[in-house]
This record gives C-alpha cells, structure tokens and sequence, in this order.
C-alpha cells in the first residue's frame, strides 16, 4: 500500500523535495506504528517500497536535483 501512497502524492506530476521528504515521514510512521505493534520485519518492506518507487517513478527528477 505504500507504492500506491507515493503515487497518489505524485499524481498531479509535480515532483519537489517537500513531497519526498513526506513520502520518507510518512513511511517513517508507518514502520513505528508497525514496530509498536510488534511488526518490525514490516520495516524493512516498506523501506524497501519507498526505495524501490523513488528509484523508479522519481528516478530522472533526483538526477535532475542532485540527489539528496
């Protein structure tokens, strides 16, 4: 459900840090809202989810803005 969280935040085509860093906060609550509920493997699959979309649907926009 993460992949379809970043691409509802990037649906209007419009690409800029604040957004990432959102999609990051957000999967960051996520995995602590997971870990308190003694889920902390989920951790690790929605670290790899964000990764997996910023490197691929955001891939030319971070290249273009020098990474972060």
């Amino acid at each position: 459900f993460i992949k379809n969280v970043a691409t509802e935040l990037f649906s209007d085509g419009i690409t800029n840090w604040g957004r990432i860093a959102s999609l990051l906060t957000f999967g960051a609550m996520v995995c602590k809202h997971q870990n308190d509920r003694g889920l902390s493997k989920c951790v690790s699959l929605v670290e790899e989810e964000i990764t997996s979309y910023l490197l691929t649907a955001q891939r030319d926009w971070l290249l273009k803005n020098k990474a972060w």
